[in-house]
């Protein structure tokens, strides 16, 4: 029973370092495009 216990947590481990490797990626997405409209707005500001 306990080796039985120890297969699950161990696939469970696995399965949130998963998630937080896939949040972790949307979180660099949506900074890196957070950026590049910051830097769209300032050339587009500079055209006026």
């Amino acid at each position: 029973m306990s080796e039985y216990r120890i297969t699950v947590s161990k696939a469970s481990d696995r399965r949130t370092a998963e998630v937080a490797e896939k949040v972790k990626l949307r979180k660099v997405d949506l900074a890196r495009s957070m950026k590049e409209a910051e830097i769209a707005a300032k050339l587009v500001s500079k055209d006026d």
